[in-house]
């Protein structure tokens, strides 16, 4: 059994405890905050540079400036995975326990180094009853971040900056989490959110995509208090199979276009246009695909 814990100076609070594991037929990397962060101070959904407090120090959840420079002396509380000359790391499993929040480091030239982060199987603990054991992963630009299983949710919040790349398995499901991508997300075939916020940015989009904030994921499920925002300033447009909300569930958009084959909003489940768009639309358009672009009212009702 392999135990380590961050640790705090005078200065600043210090990254959480590392293990590096790399035994004869498994690689295992252990990241472990031992005390959860306390809970973010109050501020505006929309706001993804949230607080946390730490024994009277800042820790920004989000990486303000992601270079050389900016993590060299601006940034701290996190645990950095510097990489070897090949520019890749391959884990077997890893571990990301009470809160503890995991970058990876940048490179002096980030475009040309495309550095790599995969582990196969990726775990948490305790996140399902306190929000605060959740841990948080940073993709930053020109990063590549990959998981390939996990158990019945994603143990993590994702912070994925503008030219990143987080790849996920097939059935992804967010619970008790609150996530900010500006860059891309690759692998995902049906995305659940549940008591959730997802965060996308006029620059994100799925792979593949030309386009910025152009979405194609075959089920999008938003359960209960599961929201996805899709707010900025920017035509946004999913195209899906199924789209699912649930009573409680909550689409945030301002000039959103949804192209479905399969559209089910229960009562009390919202797709929200309300007061960020231009009535040019009326109630919206149904064919052969579900169409709302510019709508000034909120659907609440089964269609």
């Amino acid at each position: 059994m392999w135990t380590a814990y961050g640790g705090q100076s005078s200065h600043s609070t210090g990254g959480a405890g590392t293990v590096y594991v790399g035994a004869i037929s498994k690689k295992l990397l252990y990241v472990d905050n031992k005390k959860p962060y306390s809970v973010p101070v109050s501020c505006d959904v929309y706001d993804y540079y949230l607080l946390f407090v730490i024994s009277g120090n800042i820790v920004l959840s989000s990486i303000d400036q992601y270079d050389v420079s900016g993590i060299a002396d601006m940034d701290y509380g996190r645990t950095w995975i510097t990489f070897p000359t090949s520019g890749s790391m391959v884990v077997d499993k890893l571990y990301l326990f009470n809160g503890a929040h995991l970058a990876l480091e940048p490179a002096a030239n980030p475009a040309s180094a495309d550095y790599k982060f995969e582990t196969e199987g990726f775990y948490g603990k305790d996140f399902g009853n306190d929000a605060n054991n959740l841990g948080t992963i940073h993709v930053g630009p020109y990063q590549t971040f990959t998981v390939r299983a996990i158990d019945l949710y994603f143990p993590a919040h994702a912070e994925v900056y503008e030219s990143g790349l987080l790849s996920m398995p097939s059935k992804v499901k967010w619970f008790n989490s609150q996530s900010n991508v500006h860059g891309t997300i690759g692998g995902v075939t049906e995305l659940t959110l549940v008591r959730s916020t997802l965060n996308l940015m006029a620059t994100s989009k799925t792979l593949g995509s030309s386009f910025d904030a152009r979405f194609t994921i075959s089920t999008l499920n938003i359960m209960a208090d599961g929201v996805l925002n899709m707010t900025e300033d920017i035509q946004y447009h999913m195209i899906l199979s199924n789209l699912n909300i649930a009573p409680a569930g909550r689409i945030e958009g301002s000039d959103l276009i949804i192209e479905t084959t399969n559209v089910k909003v229960e009562e009390g489940g919202v797709i929200n246009l309300s007061e960020r768009g231009d009535i040019k639309m009326g109630d919206g358009m149904w064919a052969k695909y579900l169409q709302i672009k510019n709508k000034s009212n909120t659907a609440n009702e089964s269609l």
